[in-house]
């Protein structure tokens, strides 16, 4: 969704066409090895969901991109986080909820709130201006930052990790600058640039945070 965005707004920062068509074969990809894994009814159950939105949202995604296929996709989107959200919980629940499970879900979950700023942030610069638009980026942006104090304060931390997380507290802070933002003061590039770092930085902790909970 993000990067349908970006490039119905000509933002062309890390080359959104190309990373379109990685994301989508890497979640295809994620959700086959999850049907796989998936050991109990469950999760076969949120991952079957999962995969009957997924395919209509690539039905969409495939057309034009203009306004009224990118508030199509939003809505749909909405209901691929929901069924994705589903799948994540009935995993958590085959690892027995442990703390490092928890830990490695909030810091994943991370990593989706990134692109979600970012797509609601990107329908709001196209002149998208749909209230809901606007509370969803404001709720996005304070579980984002809510989780990030309870990642910065985990006993699991390690040197590493709580290096890592300085730089995300970094951007964290830069990123907070769109709260001055006016109507005519978006600044698309500068958030899909932030925001992608967030997303690959979120992705490395989630990483170092999944090898503890794996010994």
């Amino acid at each position: 969704m993000l990067r349908l965005g970006q490039i119905g707004l000509e933002v062309w920062y890390a080359s959104p066409r190309e990373q379109l068509k990685k994301a989508m074969q890497l979640y295809q990809t994620q959700l086959n090895n999850l049907i796989e894994f998936a050991a109990s009814a469950k999760s076969q159950d949120a991952l079957k969901h999962a995969e009957t939105v997924w395919q209509q949202y690539k039905t969409i995604a495939g057309g034009n991109i203009n306004k009224t296929n990118l508030i199509r996709l939003n809505q749909q989107s909405e209901e691929l986080l929901a069924a994705s959200q589903a799948v994540v919980q009935a995993l958590v629940e085959e690892a027995q909820a442990t703390a490092q499970a928890q830990i490695v879900d909030i810091s994943g979950r991370q990593r989706m709130l990134s692109q979600r700023m970012a797509k609601f942030y990107l329908l709001l610069s196209w002149g998208l201006n749909d209230p809901l638009y606007k509370v969803e980026f404001d709720k996005a942006k304070l579980e984002f930052s809510t989780a990030l104090e309870t990642l910065n304060g985990s006993s699991l931390n390690t040197a590493e990790i709580k290096q890592a997380l300085v730089v995300v507290d970094r951007q964290w802070r830069f990123f907070q600058l769109t709260r001055i933002m006016g109507e005519d003061s978006y600044l698309p590039s500068i958030v899909a640039r932030t925001t992608e770092s967030l997303l690959k930085d979120m992705n490395r902790i989630t990483g170092m945070y999944a090898k503890i909970s794996a010994q």
